[in-house]
């Protein structure tokens, strides 16, 4: 007789890319029957080199991981990578036959931990553009990724537009009926400049709005830079946190919308924005991107 038995290891993964799966083993045991283990790796996007990895079955006996020269037994673990590199992943795992009889397996699969850069999605009803957070500004990096975590930017509107020079969104207060309140709301909390000399505001920058009186950021506006000649008067006043990698052609519709006399267009433009990862091999063949310098 066959029995079957299901062993999942889901590899969780951030800043990193490539994906091993366990095939189908079968072996004998000390009876006629055998023994079909099913095995297969998944995986989602966390933060870090650090992975975890599940044995989502009781009917084991006893098992082991064999990661980075480190064993480890328990049916959940997590491990930390020691950089990017190709790594060997292993799982002995033990099983008992119809007999009472111990039978048992091992995989190894290859596992490659490389870098993987975090970009945003913004799309629009009149297009789509998105743009890779810079490096150098980790505490803007970490709150536009905790922001599409969240989905608290959607919904959002691009209330403030200026041809030739900004467009301007993420206010939460967009989504209300009153049009007078726009640019004034926020998550509650702000973020403390982190300015880059390195980082300009040419066109495609995207840059921390705030309030001319205060030196802090708001915690989810943020503007486009979309003249062709930058908007260089906000340099060493706005921290620039990003620049668009594709859809510039969007982020000149949007600018060229009409307006009100505050500047915000006429007809709502909601957004809704997502986390993306990219590895830098990705960004150049897709989207003809490369890593900036900082």
């Amino acid at each position: 007789m066959t029995s079957t038995y299901s062993l999942k290891m889901n590899i969780i993964r951030s800043a990193i890319t490539v994906l091993a799966f366990f095939g189908i083993s079968q072996f004998s045991s000390c009876g006629n029957e055998e023994l079909e283990v099913v095995a297969d790796y998944s995986y989602e996007l966390v933060g870090g080199y650090t992975y975890k990895f599940s044995v989502l079955t009781a009917d084991y006996t006893r098992l082991e991981w064999t990661i980075e020269g480190q064993t480890y037994t328990e049916a959940v673990v997590e491990h930390t990578f020691s950089g990017q590199d190709t790594f060997s992943v292993s799982l002995m795992v033990e099983l008992e036959g119809e007999k009472g009889d111990k039978v048992s397996d091992t995989r190894t699969r290859t596992l490659v931990v490389g870098q993987q850069f975090e970009t945003i999605k913004v799309t629009t009803s009149l297009g789509t553009f998105g743009f890779y957070l810079y490096q150098s500004t980790p505490k803007h990096k970490a709150n536009m990724i905790k922001l599409a975590r969240e989905g608290y930017l959607n919904g959002t509107t691009f209330h403030r537009v200026i041809k030739n020079f900004v467009i301007q969104g993420g206010d939460p207060l967009s989504k209300d009926a009153d049009p007078d309140n726009d640019g004034t709301g926020g998550p509650g909390y702000t973020i403390p400049r982190e300015l880059n000399s390195n980082l300009k505001h040419v066109q495609g920058a995207i840059g921390a709005a705030k309030k001319s009186t205060e030196t802090a950021s708001n915690g989810s506006q943020f503007y486009v830079v979309e003249g062709v000649v930058g908007a260089h008067q906000l340099n060493g006043l706005h921290t620039v946190f990003g620049i668009v990698m594709y859809g510039n052609d969007v982020v000149t519709k949007i600018a060229s919308q009409s307006v009100d006399g505050n500047s915000r267009p006429t007809t709502d433009i909601p957004m809704t924005v997502d986390l993306v990862w990219y590895s830098a091999e990705e960004l150049k063949a897709q989207f003809d991107f490369e890593i900036p310098l900082e």
